[in-house]
């Protein structure tokens, strides 16, 4: 059986771009990953209270809060402030880095006792650049979301380079 020549095209440009954007997902896993071999330093909270969300997309329908915490930490013998949860800034044009611990009321509460106001708080900052700090160095979903996105399309290619783009009827004498 011939598989047409704008098949393999397709099913190899799908398959680059999966390849591409499965690399560029494992390199971003690495890279948050290193927050915990960070240095740490102690910090204090200095606010903790949830503000709502209004670029949210289901704030339209129920209530979503997103925490607002900033902490204060010291490296040397100056101060520095931030307000970074986890090291999700890499999606800050998709406002993940904001919305990701977004939830109810009942969520964001449990979430704001572990950093209540004047609690101290261990802090991990970046050696390259201090004043890029975070106080939760687990990795969370949306770090997967590039690496599963480019297996996704690894299987696209191999669907399109198999069975075609679209079913086709035979051709009718």
């Amino acid at each position: 059986m011939k598989i047409a020549l704008s098949r393999k095209i397709y099913a190899g440009l799908i398959l680059i771009s999966g390849l591409i954007v499965s690399s560029y997902g494992i390199a971003l896993i690495l890279k948050v990953s290193k927050c915990k071999s960070w240095p740490s330093t102690n910090g204090k909270i200095l606010h903790s209270f949830a503000v709502d969300a209004d670029n949210i997309p289901e704030n339209k329908t129920k209530d979503v809060l997103r925490p607002y915490i900033v902490y204060e930490y010291m490296v040397g013998e100056r101060y520095y402030t931030s307000n970074s949860i986890s090291y999700l800034n890499f999606f800050h044009w998709f406002n993940f880095s904001d919305t990701y611990y977004a939830g109810d009321e009942d969520e964001i509460r449990v979430l704001l006792k572990k950093y209540p106001v004047d609690h101290p708080v261990k802090v991990f900052y970046n050696p390259g650049n201090v004043e890029d700090a975070v106080i939760d160095t687990g990795l969370k979903t949306p770090v997967f979301l590039l690496f599963i996105l480019g297996l996704l399309l690894t299987y696209i290619s191999f669907h399109v380079f198999i069975y075609g783009a679209v079913y086709r009827l035979p051709e009718s004498a």
